[in-house]
């Protein structure tokens, strides 16, 4: 049996106090955690961070860069799960994030079951693709569904249909839509 690394939690964000609130309660749950103040830290784009794991992307202060580093991530194998970490208001944000590939998000002020139920869902999707699992999850199919909902929501309809043909990370393709 061949074994694997656990997935390490990364923690990106220039709130120092929300970096050690979090960081202390995800290491009291058992689980590695790197704090990281700067987004720009996590250069280059191909370094030992995206071979997997998750990504908490504290977006609250500022978007571009972190955004930017999303969508530059998303295309290395494997990519980690990214979830944002935003503002209730700031939806525009949260379209934007969820368009450059974000797994998921939780908004500040953070509910800590709902932060244990999004981080083990995707340290499930992780260790499914560090075990080689091949095609989409239903986690994952369900999470780009519900994205592109919001999308439509928002009254971007192109834009939720195109979500949903976006081969996405993993580079699986959803099943055809056949009202076209």
């Amino acid at each position: 049996m061949i074994s694997h690394p656990q997935p390490e939690i990364t923690l990106v964000s220039s709130d120092a106090g929300l970096a050690e609130t979090i960081g202390d309660r995800l290491r009291g749950w058992g689980l590695t955690v790197r704090l990281i103040e700067d987004v720009q830290l996590l250069r280059p784009v191909r370094s030992a961070l995206v071979d997997g794991g998750v990504v908490l992307l504290d977006i609250r202060r500022e978007t571009v860069a972190p955004l930017q580093w999303l969508k530059e991530v998303r295309n290395c194998r494997p990519a980690p799960e990214v979830i944002l970490v935003n503002h209730p208001d700031r939806l525009a944000a949260s379209l934007e994030g969820m368009r450059a590939g974000a797994a998921a998000e939780l908004t500040v002020p953070i509910d800590l079951g709902e932060m244990r139920r999004v981080l083990m869902a995707a340290l499930v999707e992780v260790v499914a693709r560090l075990k080689g699992d091949r095609g989409r999850s239903f986690r994952r199919f369900f999470n780009q569904t519900m994205a592109a909902i919001t999308y439509a929501q928002a009254g971007e309809f192109e834009t939720a249909l195109d979500f949903l043909d976006n081969p996405g990370p993993e580079g699986n393709k959803p099943p055809p839509r056949s009202n076209r």
